[in-house]
C-alpha cells in the first residue's frame, strides 16, 4: 500500500464542512428563534458521530466509498441548483424590492453555473440513484 504524504502546501478547506455535517442550510434558515438552529447543529452532528461509529456494521457500499462521497456532492449541487432557481424565479411570483429583484436576476446565472458543475461531476462518476445516491 503507498504511503500517504502530507502535501504541507495544502491550505485547509475555505468552509469547515464537518462543522455542519448533517442538514442543510436550507432547511436550517427557516429556524429563526434563538437557539433553535444551533440545537439543530447539535443533534445533526451526534446523527453524523453515530453513523460513523456504526458505519462498520452496515452492509458495504455497493461502490467506493470515493464515488460514493461524490455522488453525495452531486445530489447536494442539484439540490442547490434547485434551490438557487427557485430563488430566482421568485421575481415571477412574488413582489420583490428592487435590490431583491436585481439578486434574482444575478443568481440565475450562477444555478447554471452549479448547474454546469454537477453535470461535470455526473459526467465523471454516472447519474444519480433513487434518493441522489446509489443504494
Amino acid at each position: 500500500m503507498p504511503e500517504l504524504v502530507s502535501d504541507s502546501t495544502a491550505t485547509p478547506p475555505p468552509f469547515p464542512w464537518e462543522d455542519h455535517p448533517a442538514f442543510r442550510f436550507t432547511f436550517l434558515m427557516h429556524f429563526t428563534q434563538p437557539g433553535d438552529r444551533e440545537a439543530l447543529e447539535h443533534i445533526g452532528k451526534m446523527l453524523y458521530d453515530s453513523a460513523l461509529e456504526l458505519s462498520g456494521k452496515w452492509p458495504r457500499l455497493p461502490e467506493s466509498s470515493t464515488r460514493a462521497e461524490l455522488r453525495a456532492v452531486l445530489a447536494d449541487l442539484k439540490h442547490a441548483e434547485s434551490f438557487i432557481a427557485t430563488v430566482a424565479g421568485s421575481r415571477h411570483v412574488a413582489s420583490l424590492g428592487p435590490e431583491d429583484e436585481r439578486l434574482t436576476y444575478m443568481v440565475d446565472e450562477v444555478s447554471r453555473m452549479v448547474g454546469r458543475t454537477a453535470s461535470i461531476l455526473e459526467t465523471l462518476i454516472g447519474p444519480l440513484w433513487k434518493g441522489g445516491i446509489r443504494s
